[in-house]
């Protein structure tokens, strides 16, 4: 998410929601792009509970006149992690906390 957007509040309120419906899935953030090993790929960790990263350098994320927040699911480059992505039941998970996220954040709208 970006603090550039315009409702950079409801972003990050929508963020933590998906993250914690993630979590509670027992699904776990990547929590190695705080590391500065990352170098250019370092972002700011917005909410250390539930992973909500700081990235404004998508022109989606920032300009966009509404709430956004960009969700990578996976890294295909760890092998075990693509297989596991690649299964329908993970994609279940991700896709019915996704949609649980996005309920609740559009009834406290």
């Amino acid at each position: 998410m970006s603090q550039r957007n315009p409702h950079f509040a409801a972003s990050l309120m929508l963020a933590r929601m998906i993250g914690r419906q993630l979590k509670e899935q027992d699904l776990h953030y990547a929590s190695q792009y705080t590391l500065p090993v990352m170098g250019r790929y370092r972002r700011q960790l917005l909410d250390k509970d539930v992973g909500v990263y700081r990235y404004d350098g998508l022109v989606v994320l920032s300009q966009t006149r509404s709430a956004a927040v960009l969700l990578e699911a996976g890294s295909i480059i760890n092998r075990d992690e693509e297989m596991t992505m690649n299964s329908p039941e993970r994609q279940e998970i991700i896709a019915g906390a996704v949609a649980v996220a996005m309920r609740e954040f559009c009834e406290r709208r």
